[in-house]
C-alpha cells in the first residue's frame, strides 16, 4: 500500500498540494484527505474505502470537465447526497462537534436542497448509523430534502 500511495503521490504532486501522511491515515481509518490544485487553489476532498456505501458513490457519481488554467481536466463527482452521507459520517467519527463538517452539510442542503434524494439520505444514513445526525441537522436547520 505504501509503494501505490507514493505513486500517486508522485503522480499528483507536480499539481497539486498533497499530503503524503494525510493518505496514509485516512486509507487506515476509511475517511477523506485533501488535494489543492497549485494554480487555482480547487479544493478535493477525497474520500477513501472500499464498503457497498462506496460502490454505491462510484455508480451514481457523474463525470464533468473543469477549466485549469488554459486547459480542461476531467473529474468525478459525487452526488451531493453521497458527499452528505460521507461528512455525517465524518461528524459522526469526529464526536460530533466538528462545526466544518455541520456547516459542510448544510451548505449542501441550502444549495441541493430541492433536489436531494430523501428516500436514498434516509437509506445509507440508517445503513450507515448516522440517521440520528441527519435527523438532528434537519430539525435544527428547518431544512428539508425533498424526495
Amino acid at each position: 500500500m505504501k509503494s501505490a500511495v507514493r505513486d500517486l503521490v508522485s503522480k499528483w504532486e507536480q499539481d497539486f498540494y498533497v499530503s503524503e501522511p494525510a493518505m496514509h491515515d485516512a486509507i487506515q481509518r476509511g475517511g477523506s484527505f485533501d488535494l489543492i490544485h497549485l494554480s487555482t487553489a480547487l479544493k478535493v476532498n477525497v474520500f477513501v474505502g472500499e464498503d457497498t456505501f462506496n460502490a454505491s458513490v462510484l455508480k451514481r457519481g457523474r463525470a464533468r470537465m473543469i477549466g485549469v488554467g488554459e486547459e480542461s481536466l476531467s473529474i468525478w463527482l459525487a452526488s451531493p447526497e453521497d458527499v452528505m452521507i460521507h461528512k455525517l459520517v465524518s461528524y459522526r467519527k469526529g464526536g460530533e462537534n466538528s462545526d466544518r463538517q455541520w456547516r459542510d452539510i448544510v451548505g449542501v442542503m441550502k444549495q441541493q436542497q430541492s433536489r436531494l434524494d430523501k428516500t436514498y439520505l434516509e437509506e445509507w444514513s440508517e445503513r450507515l448509523k448516522v440517521q440520528n445526525v441527519w435527523k438532528r441537522i434537519r430539525r435544527e436547520t428547518g431544512l428539508q430534502a425533498n424526495s
